[in-house]
């Protein structure tokens, strides 16, 4: 009966308010910017623009899931 709970908790994906996974596909530098182009748990890809000074995310948008 344990192991037949765990299974549909599983199922069920992680719970409101997780953190979502993503993984780092490629990085690039542009002028005092950084591009990383990640793809999230979903499967889908997106640049994100990152102020290399302050760590802040200036932009976001799709990209394809591939490297620069």
């Amino acid at each position: 009966m344990a192991s037949l709970r765990l299974e549909l908790a599983q199922a069920a994906g992680p719970p409101p308010g997780a953190p979502e996974s993503v993984r780092a596909i490629d990085i690039k530098k542009q002028g005092a910017n950084v591009i990383r182009r990640i793809q999230r748990s979903d499967g889908t890809c997106v640049d994100e623009t990152i102020d290399a000074y302050t760590g802040r995310r200036l932009d976001q948008k799709p990209a394809a899931c591939a490297k620069f």
